[in-house]
């Protein structure tokens, strides 16, 4: 079975990202071993025969013969699954799987074997096998689950690396209770140092702005990072692009300007990209923005000919004022250009009343009420 990889990410929030690197977690695997062997157990009744069928799953077994209630087998080991693991990377999990049946069989033992030594913690379960072959997998083990042992990427890449099982009998009757084992295939999780570290991330308000600065200590093949925001620190958008340093062994300080952030809370964080398309999230700082509300008035209302709407802002192009009909239909928009707005009759299709919204980008600023003779 060829080898396959699974990202996963993993998002670390620290309180301080100081001298901090985020981890990405990935796996390699299923693999299947390609040694087979019986290995001794003492006290056993039996051992297997026609160890290499468990080396993969195409309905040839692995079997044993057990006469009375409690015996058990001797282990049926594999090893060499041929991984290859980088050594700058940390183990964090191993995933067995085995694919079992056996009428009045149970697990006797089930154990990781680390450096050709079988290992002393045993993995095995209390369910009965299966009575025919499920073609399905029973899982040992988890993504976290480390078996009891201490690993280097070495030991897992090691053709003495894998597992041993031994089978039990369990109730009496006639006749032998036969454990089949069609394959084993071991999956390993680990942890791999993203090639960008960290050291500084804050954000702070320059009037209506954001104004966010990070810093790096080194940087191995960055793309570019992704500025975030979030109302809520749960669902963030991007809003910005900053290129990366691609290779550096020096300090590298960015900025970023978010000249529309929301009034009140902000929330940021940084989505730094890899030229292969891998990504990570740094913590999430946090700014609050006061926006003030502009002062702005409408002359002559109600309007019989002509009114001015003012804005006294220096920037009146940021606003849109849209007026809106009772039924809550637009039925005009203006973008001034100054201060003043010009409002004639003839901008409305009737007489009646009106009301008018005042937004400064897509956020409302004001609102109120035109009467039109």
């Amino acid at each position: 079975m060829s080898s396959t990889h699974r990202s996963l990410l993993l998002v670390v929030f620290t309180s301080s990202f100081l001298n901090t690197i985020v981890f990405g977690q990935s796996t390699e695997g299923p693999l299947s071993g390609s040694t087979s062997s019986n290995v001794s157990l003492t006290g056993s009744s039996a051992s297997w025969s026609n160890t290499a069928n468990a080396l993969s799953s195409d309905n040839s077994y692995a079997s044993s013969s057990l006469s009375s209630n409690g015996d058990f087998t001797d282990y049926l080991q594999i090893t060499n699954f041929g991984f290859n693991i980088s050594a700058s990377n940390t183990i964090v999990g191993i995933e067995v799987e085995i694919e079992k049946f056996g009428d009045k069989v149970k697990d006797n033992q089930v154990r990781i074997v680390k450096g050709g030594s079988i290992s002393t913690t045993d993995q095995s379960d209390n369910a009965n096998w299966p009575n025919t072959d499920p073609n399905s997998y029973t899982l040992y083990g988890a993504n976290n689950d480390l078996w009891g042992e201490t690993w280097l990427p070495t030991d897992i890449n090691a053709s003495d690396f894998g597992i041993a099982i031994s089978a039990r009998r369990v109730g009496g009757g006639g006749g032998s209770a036969v454990p089949n084992i069609d394959h084993i295939r071991i999956t390993v999780y680990f942890e791999i140092p993203l090639p960008v570290k960290l050291t500084h991330f804050s954000a702070r308000a320059e009037g209506t702005n954001a104004r966010l600065q990070w810093e790096t200590g080194w940087e191995e093949g960055n793309s570019h990072f992704e500025i975030e925001r979030s109302t809520n620190a749960l669902q963030f958008e991007s809003i910005g692009f900053v290129p990366g340093g691609n290779n550096s062994s020096e300090r590298i300080t960015y900025h970023y300007v978010d000249e529309a952030p929301n009034p009140g809370q902000n929330y940021y964080r940084l989505k730094q990209y890899d030229f292969n398309g891998s990504f990570s999230f740094s913590e999430i700082v946090r700014v609050a923005i006061q926006t003030p509300v502009p002062e702005y008035h409408v002359i002559s209302n109600p309007l019989t000919s002509e009114t001015t709407f003012i804005i006294n802002d220096p920037s009146p192009e940021a606003y849109t004022l849209g007026i809106i009909d009772p039924s809550g239909k637009i039925v005009r928009k203006f973008y001034p250009n100054t201060r003043e707005t010009q409002i004639s009759r003839s901008h409305f299709p009737g007489s009646g009343l009106y009301f008018y919204r005042l937004t400064r980008q897509n956020r409302l600023q004001g609102s109120g009420k035109f009467w039109v003779r």
